[in-house]
Order: structure tokens, then C-alpha cells, then sequence
């Protein structure tokens, strides 16, 4: 195994076998799985200043040094590129996010290797044992009693240094928002920034709902203004609320002026009833639809607005009054007829299990656990529908942030 360690101040020399300098650093192109090096960086003998050289110039890529095709003076210098990075100034000694184990690392080294003849950075090297390479004490007989720690460049994902978080890759969204939230909380309030700004909306409101009512604030602040009123957009009703009622009245006041008309008035009708109940613990966001839709017209409408909601196991009809008329499944709706209507397939509401603002957390336990229920209509007197308690609510009131 070759590592970025061993370049390390190697000598650089030309074919008449003068000493130019010593490699400080080098550079890779961060367009690929495995980047290329495109050119290393020397620190000139005489002059002290930096040179950039060509990976093409080089004629022997060894340690403890390396020889070149050409003199200097016939060198034409490399000219770097907004997708280059510098391995030893963006990557060494920097934090970087281990996909595969959703945590966070410092670099001590970087695994090199030849593929197709081309110089490439392989993997990263977490373990003290990189640590003593870096030093010149990976020859002493304690370091090759060390373990190597390596992870796969295609693994990681680069928060530091030069190479600014502008997106993230598509294996570092696809982990789950709890995995994300253990990850910025790792991270300094620069990096988790720049993580979170990365993140599409919608991501980052589901990382906004695993952190603690102290992180959630700390992150509102320094998104700033217009970042955090796009993530409270997509931030669940029940989740918005529960945060609002952590808050004090100058951090609500500001919290209110980021949202539109619509969940500020609903925000302002959930927030007055107490946490462990039904009016305090359930959402506003639910599908509902009209008695005389079919199953093909419900059907597309839950495509189209899917991607706001956490989960979808009923939809609720409701007349013109908002009175709710009865339930169906998504299992009723993929296994019935599309020309059904859904006045036709819907368990009618005396048949189905409802609760009232004030029922309490106990209650509401002992009903979904009973009739083995995901999540329960809440309805006024009048029957009109005011939201729904899904068994993940319950389960957060039963057992809150520590």
C-alpha cells in the first residue's frame, strides 16, 4: 500500500539529477469515484515559493523522491481547475462524514493506488496509525501493531476545507434523518450549516424533527431567515407545534413571523391545548378528500402530494363543513375498483374509532393498541375533523428527549 505519507517532502528532481524542491501537497480532481492526481505542489529549494507541476512531467512517481521528464524552465505549470482539491491543505487533518457508518472522522492519511496507470486517491486512513506515518514512526514496531482503519474514498463525503458542502452526495441523503442529526451534532456550527444548507428542504426538516428542542433552536438561528422558513414549510404540524411550546415568547414571536398565513393560524389552534393530549399531540397533515371522488381521482391526488407527508395509511373523507364522513385505507384504495367512489369503499364514522381534543395520552395508547391502530381521527362535538394522533406521536409523548 502507497500512501499520500510517503510523498510527503520527497525530493523532486530533474534529469540532470539537481534537487528543484520537495513535494508538499498534491492535487486531485474531484470528478470521479476514485480522483485523479493531476499535479503535485513543491516548495522551490532557492526560492521557498510553490510550484505546480503536472502529473505528465513526472517521470518516476517514487519515494523518497521523485524524478522529472524535463527541467524546470521547461515546465509549463499547472493551471488548476474549480473541481481540483489539494489532498494535504483540503483533506488532511479535516472531518469528513463516514457514509457507511454515519459518523464523523478526522483524515490522517490518504491511501493512493495506480488504476489504468493513473495515479488515484483510493480511501481515507482514520487510524493512529496514519497518524505515526505522517510523523516518519510507522517504521517503529508499536505502529505495525496498530489496526488500519480505511474507508473507501466512494464512502465519505468532504465537509471541510476547500471543497465547500454546495451538494451532498446522493448516498449521504439517502441516510436517515436520525443517522443525519447524530452527524451534525458532531459537527461544528460552520459545517452544520453548511451540511444542512446541502440537504434539499424537505431533508433537512426531517433532521430538524430528530434533534433535541435545544439543537432545533440553535439551528434556526443560524440558518438565518429565509433557509429556515423554507425548512419550517415542510416541517410537520404536530413537530412545528411541540418546538413552539418549548420556546419563549420573544423566540415564538420570531418563530410565527416565519410562517404563512395558513400554518400560523394553525399553529395558533393546536398550541393552546396541552401536550399530552390529543388536541396537543396530533397533525394537520393528513389527506382528505371528497365522498364523490373515485378511487382513481384519490389515488393521484396522494401521488402528487405525497412527498409532504411522513407516512400515509388512511385518507379521511370529509363533506364541505369539514365533517368527517369516514376512513379508507391505502390498502382499500389499491385493491378496489378506480371507479369506485369513495363514499362507496369508506368505513362509515360510526364504524370507526374517533377521539376528542381532550382525551389524554393513556387513552389514546390504550385505543391504538387495542384496535391495533397507526393513527385516530380527532374531532370535535360537531364530528368535524381537527387532525389525526399517529402512534409515532403517542410514542414521543410516552417518551420524550432525555
Amino acid at each position: 500500500m502507497i500512501f499520500f505519507a510517503h510523498y510527503l517532502n520527497a525530493e523532486v528532481i530533474d534529469p540532470t539529477e539537481r534537487t528543484i524542491g520537495k513535494l508538499k501537497d498534491m492535487i486531485a480532481r474531484a470528478d470521479e469515484d476514485y480522483p485523479l492526481i493531476e499535479a503535485i505542489v513543491i516548495k522551490e529549494r532557492k526560492s521557498g515559493e510553490e510550484i505546480l507541476i503536472p502529473i505528465s512531467y513526472i517521470e518516476n512517481f517514487g519515494y523518497p523522491e521523485i524524478t522529472l521528464k524535463a527541467r524546470l524552465e521547461k515546465i509549463e505549470p499547472y493551471n488548476p481547475t474549480d473541481k481540483d482539491f489539494r489532498i494535504y491543505k483540503d483533506v488532511i487533518d479535516k472531518q469528513i462524514v463516514d457514509i457507511a457508518g454515519s459518523r464523523v472522522v478526522r483524515v490522517n492519511d490518504i491511501q493512493l493506488g495506480k488504476v489504468e496507470e493513473r495515479l488515484r486517491v483510493l480511501s481515507i486512513d482514520i487510524s493512529t496509525r496514519g497518524l505515526l506515518r505522517r510523523l516518519g514512526l510507522d517504521k517503529w514496531k508499536i505502529s505495525r501493531l496498530l489496526p488500519l482503519k480505511l474507508i473507501d474514498w466512494k464512502s465519505v463525503q468532504l465537509i471541510d476545507g476547500a471543497l465547500k458542502l454546495k451538494t451532498v452526495s446522493k448516498d449521504l441523503q439517502k441516510l436517515h434523518a436520525a443517522d443525519l442529526a447524530n452527524i451534525l451534532e458532531e459537527l461544528s456550527p460552520k459545517q452544520g450549516l453548511s451540511l444542512i444548507n446541502a440537504l434539499e428542504p424537505e431533508k433537512a426538516a426531517k433532521v430538524f424533527q430528530e434533534l433535541t428542542p435545544n439543537q432545533r433552536r440553535f439551528l434556526i438561528d443560524i440558518l438565518g431567515e429565509a433557509r429556515a422558513k423554507t425548512m419550517l414549510d415542510n416541517v410537520p404540524m404536530d413537530d412545528l407545534v411541540d418546538f413552539m411550546k418549548t420556546l419563549s415568547y420573544k423566540e415564538s414571536k420570531k418563530i410565527l413571523s416565519y410562517l404563512n398565513k395558513e400554518r400560523l393560524q394553525k399553529v395558533e389552534e393546536f398550541i393552546k391545548y396541552p401536550n399530552d393530549t390529543a388536541g396537543g399531540l396530533m397533525t394537520s397533515d393528513f389527506i382528505k378528500v371528497k365522498p364523490d371522488w373515485t378511487i382513481g381521482d384519490t389515488i393521484k391526488y396522494i401521488k402528487e402530494i405525497s412527498p409532504r407527508f411522513r407516512s400515509i395509511f388512511f385518507v379521511y373523507v370529509i363533506d364541505e363543513t369539514d365533517k368527517l364522513l369516514g376512513v379508507a385505507s391505502v390498502r382499500t384504495l389499491i385493491t378496489k375498483d378506480e371507479t369506485d367512489t369513495m363514499k362507496k369503499v369508506m368505513k362509515s364514522l360510526r364504524k370507526i374509532h374517533v377521539i376528542h381534543p381532550h382525551t389524554r395520552v393513556k387513552k389514546i395508547a390504550e385505543i391504538m393498541t387495542k384496535y391495533n391502530l397507526y393513527s385516530i381521527a380527532v374531532t370535535d362535538k360537531t364530528h368535524k375533523l381537527l387532525g389525526i394522533v399517529t402512534v409515532d406521536d403517542v410514542m414521543r409523548c410516552l417518551m420524550p428527549y432525555s
